[in-house]
């Protein structure tokens, strides 16, 4: 296992750092099954679990695409969450989204909008990747939820020309250290209110990029996939965007099936 320490506890949250790793989420997840496996352990996760490197070397993006990171320059962080029953995964996913954007937001007034599925964008740039995965260990779901912030890092290589950082939005560094805890408290509020927020669907759409504008999707079909114009109203309570053609036809698309392009 990489060099990983505990850390303290704060906001409930067991809190974890790793000089450098190749990934947080790999290294996350290394870590709960190893408490699965432990007989030291009373329980799976008596607590959320986060687990933080300032220098990651091979993250893990959406469809496994690599996130790349400055060391030392940016923020990446798992969190480990054992999920209840009579949770809704899409919402949890939603508010979990919403708590990085809120987290952001404290650093920056720049306007913030959310990109489905769940990437946070600055100016039609992206700011934050986000992955959102579920696994089962010892019978128990757990969710972990992965993310990588642009906090400091000045220059990006050229294939990432749609990327920033709040150092590009604000013109000057900001403490990473105070980000992260910033993000942990926020995702320990949020998660004490998801049994009552009926309004997470209503922030969701709040912060939906794009939102009620003409956006192109990549849409799977067959081997490759055919591009198509649309007009984003929603994303709905199963997490699939729904969009109007010009013909005034409504479609809904898992992620997965279609893809925004900028």
């Amino acid at each position: 296992m990489e060099d990983i320490q505990f850390e303290q506890l704060y906001s409930e949250v067991e809190i974890y750092f790793s000089n450098q790793c190749k990934s947080t989420q790999s290294l996350c997840k290394l870590l709960v099954q190893n408490k699965a496996i432990s007989p030291y352990a009373p329980s799976l996760l008596v607590n959320p679990i986060a687990v933080y490197c300032l220098n990651q070397t091979n993250g893990i993006g959406q469809n496994n695409n690599l996130w790349h990171s400055e060391n030392g320059k940016n923020l990446a962080i798992t969190f480990a969450i054992s999920i209840q029953k009579h949770w809704n995964l899409i919402e949890l996913n939603k508010l979990l989204t919403l708590s990085v954007l809120l987290t952001i937001q404290k650093f920056s007034h720049f306007p913030l909008s959310v990109k489905w599925p769940n990437d946070i964008y600055a100016d039609n740039k992206k700011l934050a990747g986000i992955l959102f995965e579920i696994q089962n260990f010892n019978n128990q779901k757990v969710a972990f939820f992965g993310v990588g912030i642009n906090v400091n890092q000045r220059d990006f290589p050229s294939n990432l020309n749609a990327a920033t950082s709040l150092f590009h939005l604000n013109q000057i560094e900001t403490n990473i250290h105070s980000v992260l805890m910033s993000l942990i408290e926020n995702v320990h509020i949020q998660l004490q209110q998801l049994n009552t927020q009926s309004h997470i669907h209503a922030d969701f759409q709040k912060h939906l990029w794009r939102l009620n504008e003409t956006i192109t999707l990549r849409i799977v079909d067959g081997d490759g996939f055919k591009r198509e114009q649309f007009k984003l109203i929603d994303v709905d309570f199963e997490g699939r965007i729904l969009v109007v053609n010009e013909s005034g036809d409504h479609l809904k698309f898992h992620h997965g099936q279609a893809f925004i392009d900028l």
